[in-house]
């Protein structure tokens, strides 16, 4: 195993130890999640087989679970037999043709990832390539929040044009508003600093993206970004929603000419309310 995967696998460990000593409502195991695949800066190296990235699931569970995912909009589901305290790597979710679920674009995207399972078990999300690599651990649907600030960073990367920093929302339930009030320059056109109603009602597994402005070498930071669903006219109350952030590739102290990865982070509400 190589230093990248070793790391990773850490983390995971670390991760999984952790929620398991807190409070039930807080915790990373669950039935139920919802995610995207996050942008990656090789999406664009070959768009016709979408890109070089891979992205893949780790399920585990301290039981032997059946482990359903889908991409409802696009008619992708498989089920996987989650084996008790082992982990399971799922297959390489579609990027390309009418599965396609990559979040490479802005706006509203039907791609939402769903996963089931029949007892509770902790999932993480990988995306990389041969050199370029991030993760995400999961978080259940109940544990999800109402309202989110991005966390990103200024982007410096030797890849020019294509390394944007992004969050992006997921729809849990049909009839989901949201506002965004953005902290920069963004490919949306959202004014910075003002908060804005989307005007598209997000229906369950639909997706709302949005991309930071790139010049050269350099893109905006969108750190400070205030995401949250809000109740409107017809609508019964806020909705929860899940909120990713991060960057198609980055370089942190570095000078944008080195060794950069993508970095996609999920969040739970109990981090900003």
């Amino acid at each position: 195993m190589n230093c990248r995967l070793f790391k990773l696998f850490f983390i995971l460990i670390c991760i999984f130890s952790f929620g398991k000593v807190h409070a039930q409502d807080y915790s990373n195991k669950g039935t139920d999640f919802w995610l995207g695949y996050g942008y990656h800066v090789s999406m664009f190296n070959n768009n016709t087989t979408g890109g070089s990235q891979e992205m893949v699931l780790y399920l585990t569970s301290d039981k032997n679970a059946k482990v359903t995912v889908e991409i409802p909009a696009v008619g992708y589901s498989i089920t996987y037999n989650i084996i008790a305290n082992q982990t399971t790597i799922s297959n390489p979710i579609p990027k390309s043709g009418a599965q396609d679920a990559r979040i490479n674009t802005t706006g509203l995207l039907k791609r939402g990832i769903h996963i089931t399972s029949d007892v509770p078990i902790v999932a993480y999300a990988h995306i990389f390539n041969a050199s370029i690599s991030g993760a995400t651990l999961l978080f259940p649907t109940n544990t999800l929040g109402k309202e989110y600030y991005s966390v990103n960073y200024t982007q410096l990367s030797n890849e020019n044009n294509n390394s944007n920093s992004f969050f992006f929302v997921v729809a849990t339930e049909d009839n989901t508003t949201i506002e965004i009030t953005p902290s920069a320059a963004n490919v949306n056109g959202l004014a910075p600093g003002v908060a804005t109603t989307i005007p598209i009602t997000l229906n369950q597994g639909d997706v709302y993206s949005v991309f930071g402005t790139v010049s050269g070498t350099k893109g905006t930071d969108l750190t400070g970004s205030k995401v949250r669903s809000i109740s409107t006219a017809g609508s019964v109350g806020c909705k929860k929603i899940a909120v990713y952030s991060g960057a198609g590739k980055m370089s942190i102290g570095g000078a944008g000419n080195g060794s950069a990865d993508n970095i996609d982070q999920g969040w739970r509400h109990e981090v900003f309310q």
